[in-house]
């Protein structure tokens, strides 16, 4: 199974469900800026809809919340009940940086395409589906995705910010360790690569103990991202071809 996941903004605007906010949520615009995607959930494939050789996208629409939350989420493509409902579930679970309007954060309306493909084969399921702990839609279309086994999800170092004030492995240390990766990675591209910013984030969902860095830097005009786990490894990224 393949899992594309896409962003992009809604054209209307549902009536706001959520109690997060009481401020109408605004569309993309001038002034505008677009949530980011800091965490998600893949969606579950159903042994029912693999079995029915179910494949395609479910399109929801949500409202993006100032905590980062997801709000009045709908099905405005259906493709399979029970797959909605597994899109569904996925999108509660995602996590953003809040988007603003003239600097300020606002509620901001957005829409997720999930794309269930078979691939040929039945993916992985349960304690053998893989996990995703970053993606990213890039300027052709194509994700670039980020996925751990469960195994190494499990043996990664946990952390609990209610009880240590510190995660296992600094900033600076994230840091250094994403600079080195990208200067050995076999016949770079370049190796001017400028640091822009680091990122905590959760893997697996708001209640996970599990955690990673998104590291940015910027190599003339493109942003390249090296995903740390705290036990000092580096997520190879994988790209997702955009489906025609």
């Amino acid at each position: 199974m393949k899992l594309l996941l896409l962003l992009i903004c809604a054209a209307v605007a549902p009536a706001m469900t959520g109690a997060q906010s009481t401020e109408a949520p605004v569309r993309q615009g001038p002034g505008v800026t677009v949530p980011r995607l800091m965490s998600q959930v893949g969606p579950q494939y159903t042994s029912d809809a693999m079995r029915r050789q179910i494949q395609g996208s479910v399109h929801l629409e949500c409202v993006v919340q100032l905590d980062g939350t997801t709000s009045s989420i709908k099905v405005v493509k259906s493709l399979d009940a029970e797959l909605d409902e597994q899109a569904i579930k996925a999108l509660q679970q995602w996590r953003f940086e809040p988007g603003t309007k003239d600097g300020r954060p606002v509620p901001v309306i957005i829409t997720a395409e999930m794309t269930f493909t078979l691939g040929g084969k039945p993916a992985p399921t349960g304690a053998d589906a893989p996990v995703r702990v970053y993606s990213r839609l890039d300027t052709d279309g194509s994700t670039l995705a980020y996925d751990i086994s469960q195994q190494r999800l499990t043996n990664a170092p946990s952390w609990d910010p209610q009880t240590a004030a510190q995660p296992p492995l600094s900033v600076g240390e994230a840091i250094a360790d994403a600079k080195r990766w990208l200067q050995e990675k076999p016949a770079p591209e370049t190796t001017d690569y400028r640091f822009l910013n680091a990122m905590l984030m959760r893997i697996a969902g708001r209640a996970s103990d599990r955690w990673s860095y998104q590291i940015n830097f910027s190599s003339g005009t493109a942003v390249v991202t090296v995903v740390v786990l705290f036990d000092r490894s580096i997520v190879e990224p994988r790209q997702i071809a955009r489906q025609p």
